[in-house]
């Protein structure tokens, strides 16, 4: 049985944090609300916890995955976004195994389960903006495998997943039995998230833009 290591989510929100305050310590109430609701939209789709996810995410894209809301317990409509991201988590495994991830979606859900490979990815927000009359957050995505490269977070048979060229490649790296020449793995790469507010005024994600123009690469392998 091969040992697979994927971003834990308990790994990556305290650095998400600590890089988010560190540039927005003046940002205003706004950007920290849409970051918080990005992040929730993330780690909701990544646990698969459909209430969570229903609080973040746009009731236009909720009713886009999940059909019109049908008006009874919420419990329903929790119950379906379960079964909708435990849905997405399956085709993200499937895809992996033929090492090319269709990332052509908008909706950001196989998005925040590609980009959070790597046991050092982590992410730091920019400034919300508006274009079109579109609510904006820019993010940046860095991987750091680097981070993953010690003794102790390794062992053999151990499967790690690194991002290459073009944008949707993935190298699977078998500990003690992959032999792999030189490649280009990605570094960073920048995401837009689209952001709503609903009747309440409170911000909600309606989908996301991966930026391939944004991708940065580095060489490893021998």
């Amino acid at each position: 049985m091969r040992a697979e290591q994927t971003v834990s989510p308990s790994i990556l929100r305290p650095i998400v944090w600590l890089a988010a305050a560190a540039l927005c310590g003046s940002c205003a109430p706004s950007g920290l609300e849409m970051q918080q609701t990005v992040t929730c939209f993330i780690e909701a789709t990544q646990d698969q916890e459909g209430e969570r996810w229903i609080g973040c995410a746009a009731h236009g894209l909720a009713d886009q995955l999940l059909g019109p809301a049908p008006g009874g317990p919420p419990e329903e409509r929790w119950r379906a976004a379960y079964e909708h991201l435990q849905a997405v988590a399956r085709s993200f495994l499937e895809q992996r195994k033929t090492g090319n991830i269709d990332l052509s979606g908008s909706d950001g859900l196989i998005l925040s389960h590609f980009l959070s490979l790597g046991r050092g990815a982590y992410f730091m927000f920019g400034e919300p903006r508006r274009e079109e009359g579109v609510d904006l957050l820019r993010m940046e995505v860095r991987l750091f495998y680097q981070m993953i490269d010690y003794p102790d977070h390794r062992r053999k048979g151990q499967t790690l997943w690194r991002l290459g060229r073009p944008l949707g490649t993935l190298y699977p790296i078998i500990f003690g039995m992959t032999r792999v020449g030189v490649r280009e793995e990605l570094s960073r790469v920048e995401v837009d998230w689209i952001l709503e507010r609903d009747a309440s005024q409170r911000w909600r994600v309606g989908g996301a833009r991966l930026l391939p123009d944004t991708a940065v690469y580095t060489t490893s392998g021998s």
